[in-house]
């Protein structure tokens, strides 16, 4: 069945090339998620699209609308994160367009990888050099990488917990990374939070103006530093452990309900990242 699958978002994949606005819309018959495997113990990786969009950028829902295929298809195993972030004219605050979902988080996140034009994606930021550009994906490729990744054994687990106080606004998470094999470089972990069902205006494909657009995963915070903080300090080996814990304070425009929580680990030499866990904030 994963052999199927995967010819069949790579056919998917390929009509995108010749149409650019070809998203697909139910990867799998019938539009049943893939069923996957919880009794063999293995770890499967996980991938992280790295979605940078603007709300005055027509062809940003369907990058969007990719990655709620992706994640209809393969369930947990995806996970999204929208970085509103790049030039004004796309991301900017304007009568039609008053919200500012923009970070400084995400625009550092935007600079470092030299994002070129919206919307642009990673996924898993595979392909990463500080002088190339192998790692910049548009979303009618993010089917083919997708399929190409979740059937692989992973690295490295997450386990995280959240503690939130609904009356001081305060959360914590605890982070456990468990080394699956030897592993020789250092690494980073990153914890963001984010907000799903935030409705706002969004400028459509067609040019017209979408006053009760959905923006989902969105990047409200970091709560470590943008591009992670130091995971480790000695070599890493089968069954190591590390335990961190983060702090932040929640916006009190923000829906706690519709926030969760996005913790990685990513190679600190080629910035891949490695594995990544979601969970709920409450």
């Amino acid at each position: 069945m994963k052999t199927t699958l995967k010819l069949f978002l790579f056919s998917i994949a390929l009509s995108g090339l010749f149409a650019a606005c070809d998203v697909i819309e139910n990867p799998i018959k019938n539009g049943a998620s893939r069923p996957i495997d919880t009794t063999s113990g293995v770890v499967l990786r996980k991938v992280v699209i790295e979605d940078f969009t603007g709300h005055i950028c027509k062809n940003c829902p369907l990058a969007a609308k990719q990655i709620k295929a992706l994640q209809a298809a393969y369930g947990d195993q995806v996970i999204g994160i929208a970085l509103h972030a790049g030039p004004s004219n796309f991301t900017g605050v304007t009568t039609d367009y008053p919200d500012d979902f923009t970070t400084p988080e995400g625009t550092q996140i935007y600079n470092f990888f030299n994002i070129p034009a919206l919307p642009m994606g990673m996924v898993n930021r595979v392909g990463y050099t500080s002088t190339g550009t192998g790692h910049l994906k548009t979303y009618s490729s993010w089917p083919t990488l997708t399929a190409s990744m979740v059937d692989d054994t992973a690295k490295f687990s997450i386990k995280a917990t959240s503690n939130y106080s609904t009356s001081s606004l305060d959360y914590s998470v605890d982070v456990e990374v468990e080394a699956l094999e030897t592993y020789p470089n250092d690494l980073n972990f990153v914890v963001m939070l984010l907000e799903s069902g935030i409705v706002g205006p969004q400028l459509m494909p067609d040019n017209t103006r979408n006053p009760d657009y959905q923006f989902d995963h969105t990047l409200r915070q970091t709560l470590t530093a943008a591009l992670g903080n130091e995971l480790n300090i000695d070599a890493i080996v089968l069954g190591d452990k590390f335990t961190k814990q983060v702090t932040g304070k929640l916006d009190p425009t923000w829906i706690a309900d519709l926030c969760h929580v996005v913790v990685y680990v990513v190679d600190d030499v080629t910035q891949e990242i490695l594995q990544a866990e979601e969970i709920s904030l409450k």
